[in-house]
C-alpha cells in the first residue's frame, strides 16, 4: 500500500513547484505495471483455486487432471503472446472454453450437461480417456502454432497506418458506400424475415432461383460484418474521427442476429472487430475513454435485446418444444428481458461451446476405426438425413421432423478426430486445423493488409473449428464466397485497379467535354 501512495504523495506535492512531464509519465507507467501485475497474481490465484476445487472432485487420476489443466491454461496462456494470429487466440479461448472450464465448472456446481453424451457411464477410466483425448488437442493446437510460427512470417496484429492506405478513389464515394451498405443491412435482414431464407433451427419456408438463397444467406451470415471492416479500416487509414462509425459493426451484428434467431451472431460479428480496434487503438482518432465505456454499454444493451428477443421467437416459432399463445409474445419477451436475460447469458458463457460432451460421447463408442471416419468426412445434410454423430451420441434431434427442423448435436474437433479410435490422428489433426487457421489468416493481410478483416475471418475460422464434425464438407462454399470477397478487396486497393479507374474517369469527362 506504501508503495503506491508514495508515487501519489510524490506527485501531489510535485505540481506546485512543475513536475517535469517525464516523471508524470514514469508514474503512471509504473503504477500501471503494478496493477497489472495484482490482476495477473489475483487470475493466477483464481485458476489455481478453481484448478484444485475440480481436481478434488474428479473422480479420475488426479495426475491425469493435473496434467489437463495445466497444458489448457499454458494454451490460453500463449494464445495472448504478441506473436499469436487473430484465430489462434480466438480458437484457444473457444477450446479452453468447451473443455477446461465446462468440465471445471460441471465438477464444482455439480449440474448436469447440456448436449448429449451418448452411452458414457462416467467410471473413473472412461473421464480418464476422455482428459487424455482433450488434452492430445490441446497439444495439438499448440503444436500446430509452433509450426505456423516457424513457416511463416507471422505479421503484426498492431499496425501503424502508414503500412496501407485507402484507396484513392473511396474519399469521393465514401458517403454513399456508407448509406448503401446501411439500406442493404436493414434491408436484406427484413427479407430474410419475411420469406424465412435462414433462421437458426428451420428449414427454409423460401427457395428462390440458384443461387439467390446461398447469396442472401451469406451476405446476412458474414458478408455485411466483412464489409464492416473493410469500411471501417478505411476509415481508420483516412485518419478520420471513428467514434460514430465504430458503432456500424454492433448495430450490423444486432440486425443480422435477429434477422438470423441466432443469439452468438451478434458477438461473432462485432467482437472480432472491435478487438482488432483495440488492438490498433493508437491509430484511432476520435474514442475517449468515456466514449469506449459507452460503446461497451451499447454492446451489452445490444446483447440483452438479441439474447431475450431470439429467446422469445425461438419459443414461439418452436412452438413443438413449449408454445405459447401468440399474444402473450410482447409479456414474454419483457419478461425474459427483465428477470431471464443475463442467466441466459452466464449460461451461454460455457455450456454453449463445444467439446467436452462430444469426446464424452465418442469415448463410450466402441465401434472407432478409420472407416467411421472417413464415413463422417463425407456426410452431406438433406432432409431425413440422420448425422452418425447424433445417432452415437443419442440426441433426440435424431427423431425430429426433418421437413421441418434443421437441428443437429455438434462433436466439435478432438471428437470427430477420436471417430478414428487413434490420439495419434486427433493430435496430429488439431495441428493441421491450426496450420491451416494460420496460413489462411496470413493470406488475408497479404492480400488485403486488414486487420479488422484478418480478425474477421480468423474467428469465423476458429469457430467452424471448434464447432466441426456435421457434414464439413459442405462449409467449403461458404468458405469459397469468403475468399472471393477478400480476392475482390484486393482487387479494390490495387494500385493497378486505382490507375485504371483513373484512365476510365479521365476518359469519361474527356467525352462529357466533346
Amino acid at each position: 500500500m506504501v508503495s503506491i501512495a508514495f508515487p501519489l504523495f510524490k506527485l501531489i506535492g510535485s505540481v506546485g513547484v512543475g513536475l517535469p512531464i517525464g516523471d508524470l509519465g514514469q508514474i503512471r507507467f509504473d503504477m500501471h505495471v503494478k496493477v497489472k501485475n495484482l490482476c495477473l497474481i489475483l487470475l493466477g490465484l483464481l485458476a489455481a483455486g478453481l484448478t484444485l476445487a475440480g481436481m478434488e472432485n474428479f473422480s479420475g487420476s488426479k495426475p491425469v487432471y493435473f496434467l489437463f489443466s495445466f497444458f489448457y491454461w499454458l494454451m490460453l496462456i500463449t494464445a495472448f503472446s504478441r506473436s499469436a494470429h487473430f484465430g489462434y487466440i480466438f480458437l484457444a479461448v473457444m477450446l479452453w472454453l468447451g473443455f477446461w472450464a465446462k468440465l471445471t465448472l460441471h465438477l464444482i456446481l455439480d449440474y448436469p450437461f447440456i448436449e448429449p453424451v451418448g452411452g458414457f457411464v462416467g467410471s473413473p477410466t472412461a473421464w480418464n480417456e476422455v482428459l487424455w483425448v482433450a488434452l492430445l488437442a490441446c497439444l495439438g493446437v499448440m503444436v500446430g502454432r509452433l509450426i505456423g510460427t516457424i513457416v511463416f512470417k507471422i505479421y503484426s496484429r498492431k499496425m501503424r497506418c502508414e503500412q496501407s492506405s485507402a484507396p484513392a478513389w473511396y474519399p469521393s464515394v465514401r458517403i454513399w458506400l456508407w448509406l448503401c451498405s446501411g439500406i442493404g443491412i436493414i434491408g436484406l435482414a427484413v427479407v430474410n424475415v419475411v420469406l424465412g431464407l435462414q433462421q437458426i433451427g428451420l428449414v427454409p419456408r423460401t427457395i428462390l432461383p440458384w443461387p439467390m438463397n446461398a447469396l442472401i444467406v451469406w451476405q446476412v451470415t458474414i458478408g455485411w460484418a466483412l464489409l464492416m471492416t473493410v469500411l471501417l479500416w478505411w476509415e481508420v487509414l483516412l485518419r478520420k474521427n471513428i467514434a460514430a462509425a465504430v458503432y456500424a459493426p454492433i448495430i450490423e451484428a444486432f440486425l443480422s442476429a435477429s434477422s438470423v434467431l441466432s443469439r452468438g451472431i451478434l458477438l461473432f460479428h462485432s467482437l472480432p472487430q472491435l478487438f482488432a480496434l483495440f488492438e490498433n487503438r493508437k491509430s484511432l482518432i476520435g474514442l475517449s475513454k468515456a466514449k469506449v465505456v459507452v460503446l461497451i454499454v451499447f454492446l451489452g444493451c445490444s446483447l440483452i435485446f438479441v439474447t431475450s428477443g431470439v429467446n422469445t421467437v425461438r419459443a414461439h416459432l418452436y412452438s413443438e418444444y413449449g408454445s405459447f399463445p401468440t399474444h402473450r409474445i410482447f409479456d414474454d419477451f419483457v419478461y425474459k428481458l427483465g428477470s431471464e436475460s443475463l442467466n441466459s447469458i452466464l449460461g451461454l458463457a460455457v455450456d454453449r461451446w463445444i467439446g467436452l460432451e462430444g469426446v464424452m460421447a465418442i469415448v463410450a463408442y466402441p465401434e472407432k476405426n478409420l472407416a467411421l471416419l472417413r464415413e463422417a468426412a463425407l456426410e452431406k445434410r438433406a432432409a431425413g438425413f440422420v448425422t452418425k454423430f447424433n445417432v452415437i451420441a443419442n440426441s433426440h434431434y435424431q427423431w425430429i421432423d426433418t421437413s421441418k427442423w434443421r437441428f443437429a448435436s455438434l462433436p466439435g474437433p478432438a471428437a470427430f478426430l477420436f471417430f478414428s479410435g487413434s490420439l495419434w490422428v486427433v493430435l496430429l489433426g488439431m495441428a493441421l486445423f491450426v496450420i491451416v487457421l494460420q496460413m489462411c489468416e496470413q493470406l488475408v493481410f497479404k492480400l488485403a493488409t486488414n486487420p479488422l478483416l484478418c480478425s474477421l475471418t480468423g474467428f469465423t475460422m476458429a469457430n467452424t473449428i471448434s464447432r466441426f464434425g456435421v457434414a464439413p464438407r459442405q462449409d467449403i462454399p461458404f468458405y469459397g464466397m469468403i475468399a472471393c470477397f477478400v480476392l475482390f478487396v484486393h482487387v479494390l486497393q490495387s494500385v493497378k485497379f486505382n490507375k485504371m479507374l483513373q484512365m476510365l474517369t479521365r476518359t469519361c469527362t474527356g467525352r462529357s467535354k466533346l
